[in-house]
């Protein structure tokens, strides 16, 4: 469980929106062309997924520092400038400097976004962006071919890993659906989510 923070108070921060839904859904397609034309400070939530050899356990929810995106979002809040040795997937390992500046608007993206606590006090906007499992599975995959996601791993075990997805994670996944306000309807198999 994550202690808890002096949080900012409510007159004292920028906004938080937030993003979710399954892998491969278009979260981060989403953020961007949401967050972009707005000049907000997008912060995605797979920057601080753990290496798996430094991981408590091999569930799930193991896999993310949620104390440390606790963390970096009460930074952002609190007016504050951050900077950060984030996960990038084409390597596998926290070897990404990251360095974000708070702005008034503050999006965080990722599949489990109300687990962080100053998600769940700050959230002002929650969005659940919504595909059918083949469309996200399909992008999984053209992730591995196009840049180089799940490096060294043939494309069989690559796609298992994605099926498999179905029963571990997006039980927990939906879950969040149900704290989310908004609806995004992201069916399009878009090239480039």
């Amino acid at each position: 469980m994550t202690p808890e923070r002096d949080y900012p108070t409510l007159r004292d921060y920028p906004t938080l929106w937030v993003v979710t839904g399954v892998s491969g859904c278009g979260k981060t397609t989403v953020a961007h062309d949401v967050g972009k034309p707005l000049n907000a400070t997008i912060v995605s939530q797979d920057s601080t997924l753990i290496e798996r050899e430094r991981r408590s356990g091999s569930g799930f929810i193991e896999k993310w520092d949620l104390d440390m995106a606790d963390r970096l979002l009460t930074q952002l809040l609190a007016h504050q400038s951050i900077q950060y040795m984030g996960y990038s997937q084409k390597t596998a390992k926290r070897d990404q400097w990251i360095e974000l500046s708070s702005r008034p608007l503050i999006i965080f993206e990722g599949v489990l976004p109300f687990m962080v606590p100053a998600v769940r006090k700050y959230a002002a906007l929650t969005f659940w962006v919504e595909a059918p499992l083949e469309v996200c599975e399909a992008r999984q995959l053209a992730r591995w071919q196009r840049d180089g996601w799940y490096p060294g791993q043939p494309e069989e075990e690559v796609m298992r890993r994605i099926l498999i997805k179905r029963t571990e994670e997006h039980p927990i996944i939906l879950e969040q659906r149900r704290l989310c306000r908004y609806t995004i309807d992201n069916a399009v198999n878009h090239e480039m989510d």
